[in-house]
């Protein structure tokens, strides 16, 4: 019998996505400029991942021009502990990404192989906005909804 190793793992992180990735391995590059939002760092090569699948939908939706409807594939990582252990996974500062503690943004910074865990569709913007602190004022960032299609 072949024992696996455990690796410690905080919390997990998920990545969406227009396509399924299923299996794909990604690797770290830069942003493209047109789909950062204003003031945040696009050069840094990464993969933008979120501990929530709220924030993550957030994150992206503030960036994006997505409409009602989008169906978005849920992923995971499939070697996050990995990440972990190699101290791969980052948390940027608001200077880098200045929504990133409102949307629980973080950075890996080495290959990620990606699972499918399901695809949602995002529905209308909530009545209740999140806020946070840009170049010292307060700003606001829609919320939306959204629901699981299809779960794995």
């Amino acid at each position: 019998m072949k024992w696996k190793q455990h690796y410690d793992i905080p919390f997990m992180l998920f990545h969406l996505s227009e396509d399924n990735h299923d299996g794909e391995t990604f690797i770290p590059k830069p942003m493209n400029k047109e789909r950062v939002m204003e003031g945040e760092n696009w050069q840094t090569k990464r993969i933008c991942v979120s501990k929530t699948i709220d924030g993550a939908v957030s994150a992206l939706m503030d960036s994006v021009s997505m409409a009602y409807g989008t169906k978005l594939y849920v992923h995971e990582i499939a070697n996050i502990g990995e990440l972990f252990k190699k101290d791969k996974v980052y948390k940027p500062t608001t200077k880098q990404v200045p929504d990133c503690e409102t949307t629980d943004e973080y950075w890996l910074k080495d290959k990620a192989v990606l699972k499918c865990i399901g695809a949602i569709e995002v529905g209308h913007i909530t009545d209740h906005p999140l806020y946070y602190i840009w170049d010292g004022v307060e700003t606001r960032m829609d919320r939306f909804m959204w629901k699981w299609i299809e779960k794995r």
